[in-house]
Formats: C-alpha cells, sequence, structure tokens
C-alpha cells in the first residue's frame, strides 16, 4: 500500500488511495503541524504500512512549518523545513 495523506472535515476522515476517498480511515500515524514556537496548529493522518512510509509521506506535508510526527502515543520524529531547499530534515527523538 502507497502512503497517503488524510484530510479531517466536518464529514470525518477522508484519504485518498489511487484515484479513489475512502471515508473513516483508521490512521495509524499523524503528523502535528507546528508553530515557530513549537505549538500544535494543525494535524495530518497518515495511512501507511510502517515508519518508513509515514516518513516519506510526512515529508511531502511540510511545507514551511515544521511537523511532528506520532504513531499512536509515541513520537517517531520531527520533520523540519530546510533553509537551504535541499528538502526536510528528520530527526528521532533522543531515547531515555
Amino acid at each position: 500500500m502507497a502512503p497517503v495523506a488524510v484530510s479531517r472535515g466536518d464529514r470525518g476522515a477522508y484519504y485518498c488511495c489511487d484515484d479513489f476517498l475512502v471515508a473513516d480511515a483508521m490512521p495509524g500515524f499523524r503528523a502535528y503541524i507546528l508553530d515557530i514556537k513549537g505549538h500544535h496548529i494543525g494535524v495530518h493522518e497518515i495511512i501507511a504500512d510502517d515508519q518508513s512510509q509515514a516518513i516519506t509521506a510526512a515529508i511531502k506535508l511540510v511545507d514551511g512549518h515544521a511537523l511532528e510526527l506520532w504513531q499512536g502515543g509515541e513520537k517517531i520524529g520531527t520533520l523540519s523545513p530546510s533553509s537551504s531547499g535541499s528538502g526536510p530534515t528528520f530527526k528521532r527523538p533522543a531515547r531515555r
């Protein structure tokens, strides 16, 4: 399955898979949009088979704001836009 981004609207969740929409999919990943202070200002739900696919999908969502990628209650990492135009950078959280 190819990773896809989900939009939440007033009628539930919809995601694009090839050329059709499926309603109320259960997402495995969420990409939280961060403001300049690191506060969550929006969210994209991502349907993907694994973390690698979720990261690939989240990279496409970086548009000037950083994103935190989560799987359930686990933070997978942070994607930051590049100032050099080379594409977003991905950083995993430090392990405790």
